[in-house]
């Protein structure tokens, strides 16, 4: 089996571009590895976020270009972010090799936007001053073919689970399906073709190629091979199509964020996002716990005290009265015999907090009462080009940006597209 390595970068300097061909190459003429990477010409967008996110969750193993120019660069902060946590989760089983060029050093990454991903303590390789690139290529490449020998080959789940449902669809509707999301795709003048995913996934069947394409284009992007292939879903037509939906839609939300919420019912921890819509933050849960539509109230915007600054005895009264509200309840008391104990993320109740004058101190202290223990809290914090200080002490874990602002307001519409999709299917 092949080993599927991702190459993250920034390389503007033409030494950084030598250094990236040269490492390209070299990987490409090994015979069990295949490297991919994301072009310097790659268009910022929804689908492509899709896309890096399967990049980034079914890769073996990485290799992250660290110059100058890398330390500034959204698109590496992000993919460093989820493969650094990948690494650690993984407890090392993942590979993940830093490669620091053009004399960057531990200070430059501590005040750079990769700071939070703590790569700067990852053992990996160092191109400056006299040392020859092509031994550290060389030092680079034999510890992936020693990767390659010992490798736990994983694919990413959801792809896996998207996959195995376009398998239960007939011929005639996978090839409909097929042919619409080609054309859409030159319509909108995306380059799917250009960034796919099929070096990774060579040959393969009609549904695995299907899968590939409607990964790459994201959920807006398969809306027409979605409407063109419905009837043929098998039955129930209407659960399969919102569970297909659900899984294209998740592919926004990358394998950190998604690992993290997951983990909910055994920490409980308050997150952190950036952002001010609390519309993101349902997204968030959605796709990380398949939530049902009709359980969309489990996600409680605590809009009362947006743009103030409130004591801690004050934020906890704002706290209980929105959760009485929406348990029906009278009675501070009953709010943890409401909620019950959850085994499941769908389960719990999600309170989010604009983030503006409220500390991390007093959500951390909010997670622990004794009435709030099958509650999650969220803080937003809005989105800014300035790099996430993040507090090692902090109680707020802090899940990954968008890899720019705009990106968001394509998947506010989302649940309208849904609706329109499931127009007429029983």
């Amino acid at each position: 089996m092949q080993l599927k390595i991702f190459i993250s970068h920034s390389a503007k300097k033409d030494c950084t571009r030598t250094i990236l061909a040269t490492l390209y190459d070299t990987l490409a003429k090994e015979e069990n590895i295949v490297p991919i990477l994301d072009k310097e010409d790659l268009v910022a967008g929804a689908s492509w976020r899709s896309t890096i996110n399967v990049w980034l969750g079914s890769c073996d193993a990485a290799v992250v270009l660290i110059c100058r120019d890398a330390l500034k660069s959204d698109y590496v902060a992000y993919e460093t972010s989820v493969l650094a946590y990948r690494h650690t989760d993984q407890n090392d089983g993942f590979t993940l090799i830093p490669v620091f060029i053009d004399g960057v050093d531990y200070p430059q990454i501590q005040e750079s936007r990769l700071s939070p991903s703590f790569i700067q303590e990852i053992q990996g390789f160092a191109i400056n001053g006299n040392a020859n690139p092509n031994n550290i290529m060389n030092g680079v490449v034999s510890k992936l073919r020693e990767t390659a020998e010992n490798a736990r080959f994983l694919e990413e789940p959801r792809f896996e689970e998207l996959y195995g449902l376009l398998k239960n669809i007939g011929e005639v509707g996978l090839k409909g399906g097929y042919r619409a999301i080609v054309a859409q795709g030159t319509t909108r003048g995306t380059e799917i073709e250009r960034h796919n995913l099929e070096k990774w996934f060579p040959g393969g069947d009609l549904p695995l190629k299907l899968a590939l394409k409607m990964t790459a284009a994201g959920f807006k992007g398969s809306a027409e091979s979605l409407r063109s292939m419905r009837k043929f879903l098998p039955e129930p037509i209407a659960n399969n199509l919102k569970y297909l939906m659900d899984l294209l839609s998740s592919s926004w939300v990358d394998h950190k964020a998604r690992k993290l919420i997951r983990e909910l019912p055994s920490t409980c921890s308050p997150l952190g996002i950036q952002t001010e819509e609390q519309k993101i933050v349902e997204i968030y849960v959605k796709c990380a716990s398949h939530l049902p539509f009709i359980d969309s109230w489990r996600v409680i915007g605590l809009n009362s005290i947006y743009g103030h600054d409130f004591d801690y005895s004050t934020l906890k009264k704002e706290v209980e009265k929105i959760l009485k509200l929406e348990l029906e309840v009278e009675d501070t008391a009953q709010i943890r015999d409401s909620l019950g104990d959850r085994s499941l993320v769908r389960d719990y109740i999600f309170v989010v907090i604009p983030g503006e004058g409220i500390p991390d101190t007093h959500i951390g202290k909010l997670s622990k009462e004794e009435n709030f223990k099958e509650v999650v809290f969220v803080k937003m914090k809005k989105f800014n080009s300035a790099p996430l200080e993040v507090v090692p002490t902090s109680p707020v874990t802090w899940l990954n940006p968008p890899l720019e602002q705009v990106v968001e307001d394509e998947f506010l519409s989302m649940d309208g597209i849904k609706v329109q999709l499931l127009k007429g299917v029983q």
